[in-house]
This record gives C-alpha cells, sequence and structure tokens, in this order.
C-alpha cells in the first residue's frame, strides 16, 4: 500500500485558496487515494473556508475507507483547530512522518 499523499499548504488558508488546494489534493491523491496528510508547517492563519475544507476532505476520504491527518501545526493554528473542535474530528501531530504511521496503521 503506498504511502498517504503529504500536502505541504500555504501560509494562509483561506478561500482564495481553496480552488488551488483542491487542485492540489485532487493531483496528488488521483481517482483512488484514500489517505492525505495536510503539512501545516508553514501555515499561519486558517479561515473558515479552509476549516471547511478540511472537513470536507476529511468526510470524502472517510468515505473512500481512508482518512486524512494534519501536520506541523504552528501555536496559533493549533489553538484554532482546538476551539472549533477539528482536533476532534482530524487528528494532529507533530510530525508528518507520525501523521502517516497513523493513517497507515488505521486505514490498514
Amino acid at each position: 500500500m503506498a504511502p498517504p499523499a503529504v500536502l505541504l499548504c500555504p501560509v494562509e488558508v483561506t478561500a482564495e485558496c481553496l480552488t488551488a488546494l483542491e487542485a492540489d489534493v485532487e493531483r496528488l491523491l488521483g481517482a483512488d487515494g484514500t489517505r492525505l496528510v495536510l503539512d501545516l508547517a508553514q501555515t499561519n492563519f486558517v479561515g473558515s473556508a479552509g476549516l471547511g475544507l478540511f472537513v470536507k476532505l476529511g468526510k470524502r476520504l472517510k468515505e473512500r475507507g481512508g482518512g486524512v491527518a494534519l501536520a506541523r501545526a504552528r501555536p496559533a493554528v493549533q489553538r484554532l483547530l482546538r476551539a472549533v473542535g477539528l482536533g476532534q474530528v482530524l487528528p494532529l501531530f507533530t510530525e508528518v512522518e507520525l501523521a502517516s504511521a497513523h493513517l497507515q496503521e488505521v486505514m490498514h
């Protein structure tokens, strides 16, 4: 089984970048990819549209038998994810490798 795809998210995840982000996800996953790590290492801000995209991706991949994990979120982004309860829906890890390992274990 192939390792999860990893997408390095932009500095700001806002409505303006959603089309490009979704295109990147489709390019990475192809028609039958099921596991995705969203690398938030350089992300300083996630708007409501970005949060919505994260949830949408999580649901889509769960329906395919896979999932999404978040990695390397900066403290301000971590606080936001926890405040809106997204950390309970999409697991958050300190490293991309840990997020990938989690997806490979859980989705195996």
